[in-house]
């Protein structure tokens, strides 16, 4: 018994030491990096787009959650009829994500967080989606990520967004998710590469140029990537 004791204490201080060292080495990289809190605004009129596609009575919601009333658009979700369990976990989930970006509170963001992955699960289920796949990983590495759980985040988001890129891989969310978990990895390099993905993908898309454009330290890091996005989001406001 004794030994076993040991045993579990060994090995217990190992994987200790190693979640330290990995967080001590993506801390110490040199230079200028992407903040990851710049990246994990969720893209909130693309999470709607195919939903409201499938189910038109979604659309209200939506509408109301893009401005900003999330109460309304929750009342509206509360009203819609017709919303298989799937649908309305979808809507849970985006509104959720939405409401942890404007919630001062860590906790409460946790928690808001940790809903919007649940119904991201529970919603891919019954109709896969990128979008689906980028409110998870938004929810996930934007909010739900911390020193002890770092490795074995990356590695599995990784596994996920290698599965949806292969299935999808000109949809902008993803690259956009891409990015976001390069900068929680510290690798601003692949970081930068996801986000010229994601502009060229973007396609006329708003959010994502204006989304990049917004982003500290891009200037220094890669000034023709911001003076493209700058320019899109320019014609794009017009």
């Amino acid at each position: 018994m004794h030994g076993l004791g040991l045993f579990t204490l060994t090995v217990s201080s190992y994987l200790l030491t190693q979640l330290v060292w990995s967080r001590l080495r993506l801390l110490l990289r040199p230079g200028p990096r992407i903040p990851p809190e710049s990246l994990r605004r969720v893209h909130l009129a693309g999470v709607f787009a195919p939903l409201t596609a499938a189910a038109p009575e979604v659309a209200p919601v939506a509408d109301a959650a893009l401005r900003g009333a999330l109460t309304d658009a929750r009342r509206g979700l509360s009203a819609a009829t017709g919303l298989s369990r799937g649908q309305r976990a979808w809507a849970e989930g985006a509104l959720d994500l939405a409401e942890a970006e404007h919630e001062p509170s860590r906790w409460k963001q946790r928690r808001l967080a940790g809903r919007a992955r649940l119904f991201a699960l529970l919603a891919a289920r019954q109709a896969p989606s990128p979008a689906l796949d980028h409110l998870y990983l938004q929810a996930t590495l934007g909010y739900l990520t911390d020193w002890l759980n770092l490795a074995i985040v990356l590695r599995s988001t990784a596994r996920r967004l290698r599965r949806a890129l292969a299935a999808s891989g000109q949809d902008p969310l993803l690259h956009l998710s891409a990015a976001l978990r390069a900068a929680v990895a510290a690798d601003t390099t692949e970081a930068l590469q996801a986000l010229g993905r994601a502009l060229y993908h973007a396609r006329g898309d708003p959010f994502v140029p204006s989304l990049i454009a917004s982003l500290p330290n891009l200037p220094d890091l890669a000034p023709a990537l911001a003076a493209q996005a700058a320019t899109i989001r320019g014609r794009v406001d017009l």
